[in-house]
Formats: structure tokens, C-alpha cells, sequence
């Protein structure tokens, strides 16, 4: 298995869809394996996905979503439970 992980997203409130995608990955790496440290970079647009307001007004593509916004995703992931790391 990998030392660790970086995943990079450039896509923020124009494309929701490819927006999750970063998280969505970085989410399920870190619930299959809680030892390998999982981060995401977020580049260009993606960094307008910290902004609390433009996030929680993304909503999450997907009916079967566990999240309804970015915002919630975000909260996830750097969660105690799951612990990925953003930067940006």
C-alpha cells in the first residue's frame, strides 16, 4: 500500500460534480485504510470551496450521496473519524 496519498482538485463552484470527486476519493481512501495519511490540495477554483457560504451552497451530485452539500463533505473528511487533511 501507498506511504500516502495526494489527491488534487482544481474544480470548485462551476462544476459541483467534479468538485465531490476530490473528496468523494479522499473520503473512501481514508475509511480503507486509516493508517495511510490522505491529503487534498485544492488549486485555481477548488480553493473557493473553504469559503463556508459558496460551499454549503454546493449541493452534492447523487441520490445515493451520505452528504447533501460540499460543505458537509468537507466537515467529513477532516472529521476525528476520518481525519484527511486539505489544503490549499
Amino acid at each position: 500500500m501507498a506511504n500516502d496519498v495526494l489527491y488534487v482538485g482544481t474544480y470548485g463552484p462551476e462544476d459541483p460534480t467534479r468538485a465531490t470527486l476530490v473528496l468523494a476519493a479522499a473520503i473512501a481512501m481514508k475509511k480503507r485504510d486509516k493508517a495511510v495519511p490522505v491529503r487534498v490540495a485544492l488549486l485555481g477554483q477548488g480553493t473557493l470551496l473553504v469559503d463556508k457560504g459558496i460551499a454549503g451552497g454546493i449541493k452534492v451530485a447523487g441520490a445515493r450521496s451520505a452528504y447533501s452539500t460540499i460543505l458537509q463533505m468537507i466537515e467529513a473528511a477532516l472529521s476525528k473519524d476520518v481525519g484527511v487533511e486539505i489544503h490549499c
